[in-house]
Order: structure tokens, then C-alpha cells, then sequence
């Protein structure tokens, strides 16, 4: 999978259910892509890259291997407990690279997933190393 798509919402870009059946990702797709083309939008710089990103998003979720792929770091996502989840009020401000760097000193890291809305899933890879810096004097 592209790194520019490891980290994002798969079905929330284009607005369906994990349980979608490829004919709803289609049209889900097609009505999406209908509001961005970038020779329709010459005004709007990211509507190529939006494009192509949803062009890669139904290549993903078509293909049954990445898909089942995918489905399953989602799935690790959704067990995560709320201590996991990271949120910040504007997007932008953090990426992956650097919530890997600040929350890695705390321990080992499993994994680190930074979705479009300012929210970010940290993952340690023991229960005790993301408590044992916190303890207050």
C-alpha cells in the first residue's frame, strides 16, 4: 500500500462501510471522483492529488488480498482502548514521523496510524512502558 494511504480511512474517504460490497465501493467511488477532477477544478491545487488518491483507494479495497490486508490493521485499530487515541484540534500539525519520535521514548511502539481528522492511534507493544514515564512527583 502507498505510504501516502497507510495511514487514512479507507472507507471514511469514500463515505461507506468496512462491510461494502464492491459494487457500492464503485459508486461510492464514482460519485466522489465526480467532484474532483482536476481539469473541472483548475481553481483547486489538490484535486489531482485527491483524484489519484481515490483512483488508489478503490484499487486497494477492489483487490481482495490488500483489502483483507487493510481490514486487518483496521481491525487492530478498533480494539484499541481510548488511552490509545491521540486527538489535536487542527490537522496538519502532526505526522506520523514526528508522534513516532514523542511518544517512543515512553517504550516500545507497535504502531502509530495518523488519520485525516486530527486523530492518531498509538499502539504500545507492552501495557506497562506507556505508563511508566507518567508518574507525577
Amino acid at each position: 500500500m502507498d505510504s501516502d494511504l497507510r495511514d487514512l480511512d479507507l472507507y471514511g474517504m469514500l463515505g461507506i462501510k468496512q462491510s461494502a460490497t464492491e459494487k457500492v465501493m464503485k459508486t461510492a467511488y464514482r460519485k466522489k471522483a465526480l467532484r474532483c477532477p482536476p481539469d473541472k477544478n483548475p481553481d483547486n491545487p489538490n484535486a489531482a492529488q485527491l483524484f489519484l488518491r481515490l483512483s488508489k483507494i478503490l484499487t486497494i479495497l477492489t483487490d481482495t488480498a490488500a483489502r483483507l490486508d487493510y481490514d486487518k490493521s483496521v481491525n487492530l485499530l478498533q480494539n484499541c482502548s481510548k488511552k490509545d487515541v491521540i486527538r489535536w484540534k487542527k490537522n496538519g500539525i502532526y505526522n506520523k514521523a514526528n508522534l513516532t519520535s514523542l511518544f517512543s521514548k515512553y517504550g516500545e511502539l507497535s504502531f502509530v496510524v495518523v488519520l485525516e481528522n486530527a486523530v492518531a492511534f498509538v499502539m504500545y507493544e507492552y501495557k506497562t512502558a506507556a505508563v511508566s514515564d507518567f508518574k507525577l512527583n
